[in-house]
Parts: C-alpha cells; structure tokens; sequence
C-alpha cells in the first residue's frame, strides 16, 4: 500500500510546488535563511493545504481500500476492515448490523482528520501565485542529492522489481518460482489479447469509464472548489465537508449502496453506474487537490478581470482555471489511474458484460495460470505507464509557455 500510494502524494503536492513564487523563498534565502530552513519555514508550509489532504485521503483510502488486502491478506487470514465489511455482506445470512458498524467506524476516522485538518489551516493564507510575474526555480541540493538519489533509487527498485516479476511470470506456462527458459512462451499474451472475452471487455469497459469519469470528476471538483473559494454563496463552507462523505464508506460498501438504490433503473446492469459509484467515491480526491490549487492563487488575479467588466465566469475560465492548468492535468491523470485500478465499487456493481480490467484480473487470478495473470496484469500497467506518457506530452508545453 506504501508504494500504491505514493504517487497520489506526489501529483497532490505537485501542482502546488509549480506554482509557487519563487521570490517568497528568495527572500527568505536573502534574509540568511538556509535551503532546510527556507524549506521548512516557506516551501512546506504554503504547500500545506495539498500536504494535508493527501495524508487524510491517503489514510481513509487506504483504510478502506479492498483489492490489495484480498489478495495479500485474505490467504493468510489477515482482515482489514473492508475484507471484513465484504466477509459480512458475502456470508449467508448477510450481516448487514456488522458492515454497518465497521463503515461508521471509518467514518469517524474521516470526521476526526477532518476537523483536525481544518483546525491546523483555520486563519492562514497559502497564496502562492501572485499577480507578479515570476519563474519557478529549482533548488540544488548540494551534497544532499545523493541522500535524495538513494530514496528515489530505493523506491524505483521495489516498483520495478515488482514489475520485472509479474513480466517474468508472465513469459511462462507454468511459474514454479524461477524463470526457465524451458517453459518460455507468447501463449499468454495472445490468449488474453486475443482469446479471452473477459480481459477484452475489461480493457474496453475500463478506457471508457477512465476517460469519461476523470473528465466528468475534474469538471465537477473545479466547479465545487470555486464555488467554496471564489463565491460568497450561503453555505459553501459545508460543501468541502459533505464531499468527504464518500470516502468514509468503504468502496464495497458504497457499490452495494448503489446496486440497492438503482437496481430498477436502467442504469442498473451498465457501465455507466460504475462510472458513477466511481465518480461519487473519488470525489473528495478531487475536490481537495482542487481547492489547494485554487487556493494557490491570489484573489487579486480574477479581481482586477472583474473590475476590468469580466463577469465572474469570464474570470474563472480566463484566469484561475488557467493558471492551475498543470494541476488540474495531474489530477486528470490521478482520476484516470484510479479509475483504471479502482475493485472495490466494480465488486458489487458489474455483472455480465460490464467486468472492469480489475474484475477481470481477479476472475483470470481465479481460473487461469499465473502467466495469463501476469500477461493481462502486464498489460495493465503498460495502459497505465503510457496514460502517463501522452499527459505529460500534452502537458509540458502548457507549463512551458506559463
């Protein structure tokens, strides 16, 4: 779970870090403060906002997260709270007092980290870009770079040594624990590629709920996020609060909620309910990385376009929204690699025919060797690291010309 959540810190503090204003360190340094000072007392502390809500939503995610632990955990009988919450609702007869329970549990974690979060910000500002014009500037780490090369190094080696061993496995017809050239073959690749039904509609399934869903998310969360910071609307400061909601309940909970609730509709039995489960879960992801970016620029910006005669929205869509570009394409990228890997939900809302590229590993992990494992598993990474690759193509000359 360290590393499957590593990156979601990354991409949440990344959009802060690019747009801050350089000079606030500057002056920091021009006041003979160190780098590590300078570091501690400016750079982490205006980025708070994103530090912050990547922590709370990594806990309660991963608090409530279910593949992982199904796979790790159940074989050895260690429980995490959403193995139990699925154990309860799966057992005959379903215990629905129980899963209930352990959900409202979850939400109290939430609810405390929550208000602590909202304590720890209350009466401070995080404006990091300004109306001056400035250039984001690296910081040379002098003799410290090899400290920060040996933890990237680490990292990297436990992510691709885990790589190396699923494309290992995924080259033999039977895995005994080594690689043999013996047993080296394609079959695999063309089984899950071109044979097997499940993994092709999986694949499918999954690029259209990962697109549609990041878009549909990213729009939404930005909508919310300027509502809260950018309009004097009655009661928007409970909007942040209320998104959290989703995150508390446990996706297999949240997926059983929506299979109850619109089981007689005709979204029951589509794609387009995951989608959705998808979108209501992940909501608080979104909406925390985009008040942190907007949040990062100053009010003065979009009120000089209003004083100018912009309408609000003409300095929302000409201003702000541009301005936090960068970040609002990493947390694209983040929705969709969520959406890719997300289980949880898919669990209790596919049926024939609307199996995710998740749901289809599992049920491939069920009845097939580990090489027709590893190959679809493969594959799934490979759509991922090249998801990856085509944004920060598109990206980087946006950043550039800013």
């Amino acid at each position: 779970l360290g590393l499957f959540y590593a990156p979601y810190v990354y991409l949440f503090t990344l959009g802060s870090l690019q747009s801050m204003d350089a000079s606030l360190e500057d002056s920091a340094r021009m006041s003979g403060a160190s780098k590590f000072q300078t570091a501690i007392r400016i750079t982490l502390p205006l980025s708070a906002p994103a530090i912050l809500s990547s922590c709370i939503l990594v806990f309660v995610t991963a608090a409530g997260i279910f593949g992982v632990p199904l796979v790790l955990g159940v074989p050895g009988s260690v429980h995490t709270l959403s193995t139990l919450i699925y154990r309860s609702i799966n057992d005959y007869p379903a215990d629905f007092a129980t899963a209930a329970i352990l959900s409202a549990t979850l939400f109290v974690f939430t609810a405390f980290f929550t208000v602590l979060q909202i304590l720890l910000l209350r009466g401070r500002r995080f404006t990091t870009v300004t109306g001056k014009g400035y250039r984001p500037r690296l910081v040379d780490l002098g003799r410290w770079r090899w400290v920060a090369i040996a933890v990237n190094g680490v990292y990297l080696l436990f992510v691709i040594g885990t790589v190396i061993a699923l494309f290992l496995v995924s080259f033999q017809d039977a895995w005994t624990g080594a690689f043999e050239f013996t047993r080296l073959t394609f079959a695999n690749y063309y089984k899950v590629m071109f044979i097997d039904v499940t993994a092709k509609r999986g694949l499918f399934n999954s690029l259209i709920i990962a697109t549609l869903g990041a878009t549909i998310a990213v729009a939404v969360c930005m909508a919310l996020a300027l509502i809260v910071h950018r309009t004097r609307l009655p009661g928007r400061n409970g909007i942040s609060m209320l998104a959290m909601v989703p995150v508390t309940v446990p996706g297999i909970v949240l997926g059983l909620g929506f299979l109850i609730a619109l089981v007689g509709t005709p979204l029951y039995g589509t794609i387009w309910i995951i989608m959705l489960a998808y979108v209501v879960h992940y909501l608080p992801t979104g909406l925390r990385n985009g008040e942190s970016l907007v949040q990062s620029v100053s009010r003065e910006l979009d009120e000089s376009a209003r004083m100018s005669g912009a309408t609000w929205w003409r300095a929302m869509t000409r201003i702000v929204v541009p301005l936090v570009g960068p970040g609002l394409v990493s947390l694209w990228l983040l929705l969709f690699v969520t959406y890719i890997r997300e289980v949880s939900s898919s669990m209790m809302l596919f049926t024939f025919g609307t199996e995710t590229m998740s749901i289809a590993l599992i049920q491939i992990m069920e009845y097939e060797p580990y090489g027709v494992s590893g190959a679809f598993g493969v594959l799934q990474t490979v759509l991922v690291l090249v998801a990856v690759a085509c944004i920060r193509q598109v990206s980087n000359p946006r950043q550039g010309s800013a």
